[in-house]
């Protein structure tokens, strides 16, 4: 996964797994002065001491660090991750058998999180270790999504309308600095789709129209037919803002976010297109990854061949 708003939770696994004593296996145990006793003790630290992730997307480097018995094996080291209530997902999951000696004890994982993250949703790490004795210890640590308090932002950013001829910029994400995607079989749209927010294209009757990509395909309006090709259509919301170009420009220059725009309410009230805005209009957007931002518009067309100009600020 491609993006430019990373996490990286730093979170330090200590597995302390063992056997029970199989008789038949004295000779394993021939240091020991006493019975071999198991220990089934999981150990997760969270580095930053806090439980809280401040970004909306992640991508997670685990430090994972694995402690054995004298005499005892690793059999299988598991590591799952699961949102909210959503089922766990495994991650990392690594089988090995009794006669392995050069298993690394000491590793980083990189878990890139591609899955919608907002805010107060719980991101729960779990670790399942078996030994060669296959006896199981586990041990979970959990971390709430918070928001950061800086924002991104764009200089003005140019989309094509479906005509033109010299411009074939149409769509555009948040993610690889406001990235741009162009349509057709030479285009690159579609390998992308998973990142663009936003599609543009201009009306008779609607005029400028900047919308969701659920909402081209649900149309059957300009870019249907290639949108209905993508792997992904995110849904994308808007709503209309008391907050003009002036505030706009200000938050940009402060790079903070603004409650006023972060608090708004897009479960009610909100649309999935912006229709003939004019210059200087400002709407507040919420992506399907639970980001939240403004636009700006600094230009408009005239007809299909021209173009639109457009600024954003969004939560990094």
């Amino acid at each position: 996964m491609n993006k430019i708003h990373s996490l990286f939770l730093i979170v330090a696994f200590t597995a302390l797994a063992s056997c029970i004593r199989d008789p038949s296996k004295d000779d394993i145990y021939t240091n020991n002065t006493v019975p071999y006793e198991p220990s089934s003790n999981v150990t997760l630290t969270d580095s930053f001491g806090s439980n809280v992730i401040l970004r909306k997307e992640a991508t997670a480097s685990i430090i994972v660090n694995i402690k054995m018995k004298a005499g005892v094996t690793l059999k299988t080291l598991k590591i799952e991750r699961r949102i909210d209530l959503d089922i766990p997902e495994v991650i990392s999951l690594n089988n090995r058998v009794d006669t392995v000696t050069n298993f690394k004890t000491s590793y980083t994982l990189t878990d890139n999180i591609s899955t919608p993250l907002t805010e107060g949703s719980i991101i729960t790490y779990m670790i399942t270790v078996t030994d060669s004795k296959l006896l199981v210890v586990s041990a979970s640590i959990f971390y709430i999504v918070k928001r950061g308090n800086a924002v991104l932002f764009s200089n003005d950013i140019e989309l094509a309308g479906q005509q033109n001829t010299t411009l074939d910029k149409n769509f555009i994400g948040l993610v690889n600095n406001f990235q741009t995607y162009s349509h057709g079989g030479t285009g690159n749209a579609g390998i992308n789709s998973y990142y663009i927010d936003f599609v543009y294209y201009f009306d008779p009757i609607n005029l400028n129209v900047f919308t969701s990509p659920n909402n081209v395909k649900l149309e059957n309006s300009y870019w249907a037919s290639e949108i209905s090709t993508w792997s992904r259509q995110n849904d994308t919301r808007f709503k209309i803002t008391s907050i003009n170009a002036t505030q706009f420009d200000s938050i940009k220059n402060i790079t903070k976010s603004d409650d006023t725009f972060y608090n708004i309410d897009f479960l009610n009230g909100s649309m999935d297109k912006i229709s003939n805005f004019l210059i200087n209009d400002v709407y507040a957007f919420k992506n399907v990854y639970g980001k939240v931002g403004l636009l700006k518009f600094t230009q408009v067309a005239t007809d299909e061949t021209g173009s639109m100009k457009v600024q954003i600020i969004c939560q990094k």
